[in-house]
């Protein structure tokens, strides 16, 4: 993968987390750290590499958690 100038990318196995130029917002840190927590739990349990895209990939909209 080529680094792009304004890029921040989260992956994990070609699974895209978070995107910045897919969302064009820079990252929450403590959200994105707590979705990939839980994505690794899900790891941890035997979820499959499909299931953990289904779950996981992101579609570049922010989602906001209170």
């Amino acid at each position: 993968m080529i680094p792009r100038i304004g890029a921040m990318e989260v992956s994990y196995k070609g699974i895209i987390i978070f995107s910045k130029m897919m969302s064009s917002v820079w990252p929450n840190y403590e959200s994105v750290s707590k979705f990939v927590s839980e994505m690794f739990d899900d790891v941890k349990a035997g979820m499959s590499a499909q299931e953990l895209r289904k779950k996981y990939q992101t579609t570049g909209k922010v989602v906001v958690s209170t």
